[in-house]
């Protein structure tokens, strides 16, 4: 999940980070992140963990939840369509340059903790085994999970990690191929042919036959590209966006938000088999929900908001790596002790807040190379 800071897709590179956050004034901050943006992938962040540890149909069997409950339930789908889009929206300056140096760093990035989350977990889970079997695993998930980032004993959130790892790699070479002149059609032509191979059922084809492992991380190979995409030519495109007036972004946020709502009930395009997130439809969804976000002038923050939300925004993609792991042994060793119910939308919080937390305090201590588990 690409960092929006001085438009530099890593934190590395943004000092602000460094201190965690303290700029000297609130036009220095707001230089250096688009609060939108921030906002909105702390709220995607969340809608994550809803959908690993909220089981909505157990608690409202009769759909009778409240309007907030109901408005998660509805965003939770959307939360890795949007993460994908942003990924590459915010990273598409150096990703069409094929900066050799910034793909070195970015690799180093998406390994770091795809390797070391795997191994962490596959220790913590074999150690806790003999108290509880729910934390079961072998050498088999441990090496699926190292090549696919899928198994559903360690946790099938890598497939993210493993599938952005891909299309990294993808775009790594086809932009040494691709002519300057000619990036704007070629990525209109990969965005038709992701979308037509999996209109066609090909994709569905491919992989529907494959075991879990497989299936879960590459058959999304394909409907992720189209994201990838779109998420480039809308890159290419922030130089308008950040001409437009205040009053001109205020409308598009507006309309986007009007579109988001009209697809979610309305279906325009026809959802194609596949592997749960797949469709032009969530597409449309995804990006109609970005813009809005990118586009709202959120300028007159007060600065101690605008340095909360960053604090907090900063580790939305470790709380994404840690939070099946500490979701489960939460729900095994805490939630019994504090009268929580498994599933229970409470705790999602507590899950939410305590991967925050881990990883607010693992960014302290780590040395730099492995900052990425948590950053």
């Amino acid at each position: 999940m690409g960092k929006t800071y001085n438009g530099k897709p890593d934190a590395e590179k943004a000092p602000v980070l460094a201190n965690c956050g303290r700029p000297k004034s609130n036009e220095k901050l707001k230089k250096k992140f688009n609060c939108g943006l921030e906002l909105l992938r702390l709220l995607m962040c969340f809608a994550v963990v809803a959908t690993h540890f909220w089981d909505y149909h157990t608690f409202y069997p009769n759909n009778d939840a409240p309007w907030y409950l109901q408005f998660v339930k509805v965003m939770r789908p959307y939360a890795v369509p949007v993460f994908m889009l942003m990924t590459f929206y915010l990273s598409s300056e150096k990703i069409i340059a094929a900066d050799g140096a910034w793909l070195g760093r970015r690799f180093r990035r998406l390994l770091v903790p795809f390797v070391g989350w795997t191994f962490l977990t596959f220790a913590l889970f074999k150690a806790l085994t003999p108290l509880s079997p729910k934390f079961a695993c072998t050498f088999r998930d441990l090496w699926l999970q190292m090549l696919l980032g899928t198994t559903k004993a360690l946790g099938s959130q890598m497939w993210f990690q493993a599938v952005l790892i891909i299309l990294t790699a993808f775009f790594a070479v086809f932009f040494r191929v691709i002519r300057p002149k000619v990036v704007f059609s070629a990525l209109v032509l990969t965005f038709l042919m992701a979308v037509a191979i999996e209109y066609s059922g090909l994709n569905f084809w491919l992989f529907k036959d494959g075991i879990y492992e497989v299936r879960n991380p590459l058959g999304r190979v394909f409907p992720m590209l189209s994201y990838a995409c779109v998420g480039l030519l809308l890159g290419m495109q922030k130089p308008r966006f950040a001409q437009l007036p205040q009053a001109s972004r205020r409308w598009w946020a507006i309309i986007g938000f009007c579109v988001t709502a009209f697809v979610i009930n309305f279906p325009v395009f026809v959802v194609p088999d596949g592997f749960y997130y797949r469709g032009l439809n969530m597409l449309v969804i995804a990006v109609a929900l970005m813009m809005s976000f990118a586009l709202q002038p959120f300028g007159t923050l007060p600065n101690w908001a605008e340095k909360a939300l960053l604090v907090f925004s900063r580790h939305s993609m470790g709380i994404y790596l840690v939070h099946m792991l500490v979701g489960r042994v939460l729900t095994v060793f805490l939630y019994p002790h504090i009268g929580l119910q498994p599933q229970c939308f409470s705790g999602t919080f507590l899950v939410f807040f305590a991967s925050w937390l881990l990883c607010f305090a693992l960014a302290r201590i780590l040395p730099e190379p492995l900052k990425p588990l948590v950053v």
